[in-house]
């Protein structure tokens, strides 16, 4: 929808700035719905404020209501985002604010969801309530900006990390890359990692690193694997609480919302590995093939997998054989590729670039795992698989006040096939800031 010219004071501008600064709060939590703040106002005085603190419990709108104990007749209400109008896991908000008698309702943007989209604004405007909208829009889906762009493409947001010398090295000609960015970036990928609904690698890199990838405090210090209670204690986590207009606390949830999920077209994992160690305590998803799953041979490493609570999903493959001899040889007398050959690439034509369907990825996990937002943290194969398959909605780049030299073959990303500058892959930077001794880019594909 588009946005009507209204004017808007400056105290409006203050008080929706109070409004985002709620929204804030819900970073990390509010997923699948959009972070959201409220703030109530009467006679140019703040009265209540309230944001939208996670999935499944009241809205940013009902929490600013319940906030205080009586609400004047004739009250304005600034909103970062469009009241909801329809019934999902609760009740509509522009009942809650027409019941309430409010006289204005400030929005700063539209709900880009079809369900709500004006249907809101309208259902206010015909109960009597004045709505004006637009005010820091910009601002609204730059906050939002998971939310947003997923509504729009049915798919996640992707946002790709990487960390590298400041010449574009993510490791040393031995591999090595422990470590190349201090401690504070370090710091700030746990955090990076919570605020997303899951960490996205590939099989190469679990196998490289054997990572553990999830949000963790202390994550400087060594973990014991076999001490379920220091491992569950080592996860970050957020209280949610719910108060009564008295501040009494009526619920209290702990949120740790998290998903891994790794890549692993040919079932390489081993299951000895840091992963399937915590998979108990962290909800873990392995795509593989449809041909890996097919193969009896696996059959006995994927129900291990799945005893250790791990999830198995299988997809299509991007590539497919070419090369009929090395699959003719890899078979064995039943029609099954052969056990000894399944883990080396050769009933794949020996095909280093076997990837799986990435968009068939995106699509299971968003429907199925109701992940809205994904941060990929991979070797450059997979993320450069990614950028070709112009899949990355956002970059965060993490760069190291250091230099490696062309020694190492190692770089962000694998072969572009771009021979000339004109037709290089055009970024926007958004951030540039300091991270401890690091710069820290945050910067978008170039439309």
């Amino acid at each position: 929808m588009n946005y009507n010219q209204d004017v808007f004071s400056n105290e409006d501008k203050k008080f929706m700035d109070i409004a985002f600064k709620q929204a804030e709060k819900g970073r990390g939590t509010t997923s699948p719905n959009p972070m959201v703040g409220a703030v109530i106002v009467k006679d140019s005085n703040m009265i209540s404020s309230g944001y939208h603190k996670m999935s499944g419990t009241d809205h940013a709108e009902i929490n600013a209501i319940n906030n205080v104990k009586n609400i004047p007749e004739g009250s304005k209400m600034y909103v970062t985002l469009e009241p909801c109008s329809f019934y999902g896991k609760t009740p509509p908000c522009v009942e809650a604010i027409i019941k309430h008698k409010f006289s204005e309702v400030i929005i700063s943007s539209f709900d880009p969801n079809p369900k709500v989209n004006g249907k809101g604004v309208e259902i206010l405007k015909k109960a009597g309530v004045r709505v004006r909208a637009g005010l820091m829009h910009e601002k609204a889906e730059k906050q939002n900006e998971i939310f947003f762009k997923q509504i729009r493409l049915k798919r996640p947001f992707v946002c790709v990390k990487i960390a590298s010398t400041i010449d574009g090295k993510p490791a040393a000609a031995s591999g090595n890359s422990k470590w190349i960015t201090g401690i504070t970036s370090r710091s700030m990928v746990q955090k990076l990692r919570f605020e997303y609904g899951c960490v996205l690698t590939g099989i190469g890199t679990i196998i490289k690193d054997d990572s553990f990838l999830y949000p963790r405090k202390n994550f400087a210090k060594t973990i014991d694997t076999d001490d379920r209670d220091a491992l569950e204690k080592s996860i970050i986590t957020k209280d949610i609480i719910i108060e009564d207009p008295a501040g009494h606390i009526k619920k209290k949830f702990v949120y740790s919302k998290f998903l891994r999920v790794i890549l692993d077209s040919n079932l390489q994992i081993n299951l000895g590995a840091n992963i399937v160690k915590t998979s108990r305590s962290v909800r873990t998803i392995i795509f593989i093939s449809q041909e890996t799953q097919s193969n009896k041979c696996n059959s006995d490493k994927i129900r291990q997998l799945r005893l250790n609570g791990i999830d198995i999903a299988a997809v299509k493959k991007t590539d497919t054989v070419s090369d009929k001899k090395d699959l003719t040889e890899a078979i064995n007398n039943d029609g099954n590729p052969s056990c000894n050959n399944i883990n080396n690439n050769i009933i794949y034509g020996n095909k280093k670039n076997d990837y799986l369907d990435l968009n068939e990825v995106l699509d299971h996990l968003y429907n199925k795992y109701e992940i809205t937002s994904i941060l990929i943290e991979a070797g450059p194969s997979l993320v450069t698989s990614f950028l070709k398959e112009k899949l990355i909605d956002k970059f965060i780049l993490f760069l190291a006040p250091k230099i490696i030299g062309g020694g190492s073959s190692y770089n962000m990303f694998t072969d572009l096939n771009i021979e000339y500058m004109k037709d290089a892959l055009n970024l926007e930077f958004e951030k540039i800031k300091k991270t401890g001794k690091d710069l820290l880019i945050e910067a978008y594909p170039s439309s």
